[in-house]
């Protein structure tokens, strides 16, 4: 079983802060395809299974007294959550402002298949991704707002305790985006701050200064050795 990061073990949960966990959720077949989900339910791949698990096992080992555990809820990030829930002794609260960015008319089709019927879309979804909604979908501008908006609430509910949000790829890079107070559009561009399948981050967010520290971005050392990693986005 991987060590605890030392950054982790030498955090302290002030009664005027909240640790939190962002989990991007574990691999579909449709990652792998580089298919774009949006809120199509799609299951776990068997790859992805395992890494729940290999998820799961790694956050129980962290012996930390989390107290809540909240996910998207659509298929793929509960099929996560569920296993981190086995491993940790909690039953996982879906919550729909955790949802991943709607696709609209390009949920359920290949990268490859949008570039060739709707070149200029793509184009404008890649560069101007702050601004720019998917044909019948959301924009990250959207996402944001709502998935902060639920984020804020469960920390400030939470307060002096350690939780976990389970969601999706595009909609981690919305929320981080937006408590580390950095600027959608260029991360978005630059696609920083992407999660692998499983990947973890850490933010200490003070509640009295409304400023979240991150600890820790897009970990999967318990991944490592054990499974592939996937980067489809958005998922």
């Amino acid at each position: 079983m991987e060590p605890k990061p030392s950054i982790l073990a030498e955090i302290t949960v002030a009664p005027h802060h909240t640790l939190v966990f962002l989990v991007r959720h574990a691999e579909t077949e449709w990652n792998k395809e580089e298919r774009f989900q949006g809120h199509v339910n799609v299951p776990l791949s068997s790859v992805g299974r395992r890494q729940a698990e290999s998820l799961g096992d790694w956050l129980g080992s962290l012996a930390l007294p989390f107290a809540a555990l909240y996910t998207s809820d659509l298929g793929r990030a509960l099929q996560t959550s569920e296993a981190i829930g086995i491993s940790i002794g909690l039953s996982p609260v879906a919550e729909p402002a955790m949802r991943e960015i709607h696709c609209g008319e390009w949920q359920g089709l290949l990268a490859s298949e949008i570039a060739d019927r709707h070149p200029e879309d793509l184009n404008a979804w890649r560069t101007v991704v702050d601004s720019c909604a998917m044909p019948g979908g959301e924009s990250l501008v959207e996402v944001q707002a709502r998935i902060y908006d639920f984020y804020q609430e469960a920390a400030t509910r939470h307060a002096g305790q350690v939780i976990i949000l389970v969601t999706h790829g595009a909609a981690l890079t919305a929320l981080v985006t937006a408590i580390i107070k950095a600027d959608l559009g260029e991360l978005g561009r630059e696609r920083r701050l992407r999660h692998d399948n499983t990947g973890v981050s850490v933010v200490l967010q003070d509640l009295n200064l409304s400023e979240g520290r991150l600890l820790l971005s897009n970990s999967v050392q318990h991944l490592e050795s054990r499974t592939a990693l996937s980067n489809g986005w958005p998922a």
